[in-house]
């Protein structure tokens, strides 16, 4: 009885800690209902860090990378095109210094004869082709034993490892083999000859961007920390990026660099932003100081003399006051906040912690009702003060202390709501940063980067993470329409993604059976041998005496005996040499052996471009449907980039998207009749 009343109390115990757990948490969770909508699809597999949202046209939407790649949309995510920032080119595909190219022979034999030589068979050296006693012939090259031996002076050469003389098949630069060269990769010349290759399998406008791909494939990128968007233009911003500052005027598409630095760190560009009242006026940090520029970028300047002039600026944030001045706070990695209150002509330190993680600010917002109110993220939590940094206070108490948080915004349009984010959370706070919790908890594999308000739909916040773009709404998603219906029929007649991957990893050679096949290839090359043959010429004379001193002094007998010799006869001989070994265990066929690597490799590449293509066209598919551009250029790029796509994978594939693409040259897929596209 006893025990079994101590077994009812634990259990109690263990229901009240578990009640106590779940209370505790439920307190920083949100009460209202937040939907989920991810606006990823179409997207390219890269790593994104930033995102902007363009103030005078919310549904316009700029994303940066880690691999140079900027994402633009102009609804809200429904399509995205995408651009590559670029500093400069590869020494290989396409590089402006041209190099040397190999003989173009259909299978490259760089690594057949590197095999060779690391075996002895692809390697010699003259002496290396002989093996003759010391002393044997008085030439020093020729005697490769130092020292006296016992055997026959007369040996047949062998062949060894060490050699002074390789032989080499390869095109240089970053280049595996010659096989890129028959294609024109890295040639000009040779670009006309893939494009006649390709219009013969009916895809005329694949060659359309042929020597865009080969520039894009011979290009370094940059990374891009930062986009700010025109206050008033949506279809004009900027980009700071590790190799300067770029600007785009025509949405995205294009970008033209317009500040490089005078030194490496100069050309960090870490942040940017506009002017609210005079856009012509930019502010940009770097990673060695703060500039200004005056006149839309065409030339930046540091103030002399002010104290952000060299150090690290990693964030700049403008804010216009109640009596139309403009402040600018800015947060560095190590030397805290600073603010100005003349647009960036004098600067002063208003935020300093003890601790270094403290002064490693991340962001900072500025309360547009209220500009005394500032908040800063860090390494080390966050901070806010409520009179323009006469004093500081931890945000949400000890909730954020010891944590980093890389991103804080403040709602324009609800006065004390602010929000931030963390590494996996989004959390929300109503009451001037005292208190939060969470709207949004991430339990996927991406970190939260960076929030943004839309200031037409004040139920929203879009999130960020490294690789989704998620709208939370308090609002229900709505509901399928017609148009829906039309496209999810016409994408239920399309051939499913795996289907084109399977087409196109068989069609391009890489896929298992293809490398099962170069598995069993190699281990039957192993039953042929290795063939050292050698040769040469031998010439010797010689001669021998018997002399007794004497007999010569006295019969006058220079020799008792004495024989003179010669010899010359050429030699040959064939060696055949054979590792039995290779046929129980050839490294070539083993997980990750060089067979294995190779079609690994190919494989990935090929599902990458192969998901991108199929997400992207279903995603124009989607546009061209539900809701097609109302500018007729617009709808006509919308089109040809579709047809363009469908063409991609129809030879990727090997002939999969035959029919669609004798559709669109006859003019008779249903939806695009039925929309007059």
């Amino acid at each position: 009885m006893k025990a079994a009343c101590n077994a009812g109390l634990v259990g109690v115990q263990r229901t009240v800690r578990r009640f106590v757990l779940l209370l505790v948490s439920a307190q920083f969770l949100s009460a209202a209902v937040w939907y989920k909508e991810n606006l990823s699809f179409g997207l390219r597999d890269s790593i994104l860090l930033f995102m902007a949202k363009a103030p005078s046209d919310p549904s316009t939407i700029y994303l940066g990378s880690l691999d140079g790649f900027v994402f633009a949309t102009r609804n809200r995510g429904l399509a995205w095109n995408e651009t590559r920032l670029i500093v400069q080119a590869y020494p290989f595909f396409g590089a402006l210094r041209p190099q040397s190219s190999g003989s173009g022979v259909p299978l490259s034999a760089s690594d057949a004869l590197a095999g060779n030589v690391a075996a002895g068979t692809g390697s010699f050296a003259l002496q290396d082709t002989f093996s003759l006693p010391y002393g044997a012939t008085s030439e020093e090259f020729l005697d490769s034993v130092p020292y006296p031996t016992a055997y026959d002076p007369v040996q047949m050469p062998g062949l060894s490892v060490p050699g002074a003389f390789t032989i080499e098949d390869d095109a240089g630069g970053f280049s595996a083999g010659d096989d890129f060269a028959r294609l024109g990769v890295g040639l000009k010349g040779s670009a006309p000859r893939l494009k006649a290759m390709l219009r013969t399998v009916m895809a005329p406008s694949v060659g359309m961007n042929l020597q865009q791909i080969l520039v894009e494939m011979g290009i370094e990128p940059t990374v891009v920390n930062h986009i700010d968007v025109h206050p008033l233009r949506a279809e004009v911003a900027l980009a700071a990026t590790s190799m300067g500052l770029f600007k785009t005027e025509d949405g995205g598409i294009g970008w033209v660099p317009i500040f490089g630095g005078t030194s490496r760190n100069e050309r960090d560009a870490q942040h940017v932003r506009f002017d609210p009242l005079d856009p012509s006026r930019i502010y940009l940090a770097t990673m060695e100081g703060f500039f200004i520029s005056d006149n839309a970028g065409e030339r930046f300047y540091k103030v002399p003399g002010t104290l952000l002039e060299d150090i690290w600026v990693r964030w700049i944030e403008p804010a216009v006051t109640a009596d139309g001045l403009v402040i600018i706070v800015a947060g560095t990695p190590w030397d805290g906040g600073w603010i100005s209150e003349d647009r960036g002509n004098t600067w002063k330190q208003f935020f300093v912690e003890t601790l270094p993680e403290a002064n490693n600010v991340t962001s900072a917002a500025v309360d547009a009702s209220d500009p005394d109110h500032v908040m800063l993220t860090t390494y080390d939590g966050m901070f806010q003060t409520k009179n323009r940094g006469r004093s500081w206070e931890r945000a949400g108490g000890l909730l954020f202390t010891g944590t980093y948080l890389p991103r804080v915004v403040l709602d324009p349009a609800r006065a004390g709501r602010s929000l931030a984010c963390t590494e996996r959370n989004v959390w929300e706070s109503t009451d001037w940063g005292s208190t939060w919790r969470i709207l949004y908890a991430d339990d996927g594999d991406w970190y939260t980067r960076t929030l943004a308000l839309d200031p037409k739909d004040p139920e929203s916040v879009w999130v960020l993470t490294s690789a989704e773009v998620l709208r939370l709404s308090t609002a229900k998603p709505r509901g399928r329409s017609e148009r829906e219906a039309v496209f999810r029929e016409a994408l239920s007649h399309e051939p499913s993604q795996s289907q084109v991957l399977a087409a196109a990893v068989g069609n391009l050679g890489v896929g298992p059976a293809r490398r099962n096949e170069l598995e069993w290839r190699a281990n039957a090359a192993n039953l042929l041998p290795r063939v050292n043959l050698v040769g040469g010429y031998l010439d010797a004379e010689w001669d021998a005496g018997l002399s007794i001193e004497s007999w010569k002094q006295a019969y006058g007998v220079d020799r008792i005996y004495s024989r003179d010799g010669h010899i010359s006869t050429p030699y040959a001989a064939v060696m055949l040499w054979w590792d039995l070994s290779d046929l129980l265990f050839e490294r070539n066929m083993v997980s990750h052996g060089r067979v294995f690597d190779a079609s690994l490799i190919g494989m990935t590449n090929v599902k990458y471009e192969i998901v991108r293509y199929c997400e992207e066209r279903a995603r124009l598919m989607r546009v061209l449907i539900v809701d097609p551009p109302a500018d007729e250029s617009a709808r006509i790029d919308a089109s040809l980039r579709f047809r363009e796509l469908t063409e991609h994978l129809d030879v990727l594939t090997g002939g999969l998207f035959q029919d669609q693409v004798q559709e669109i040259y006859r003019g008779g897929i249903p939806w695009l009749d039925t929309l007059d596209i």
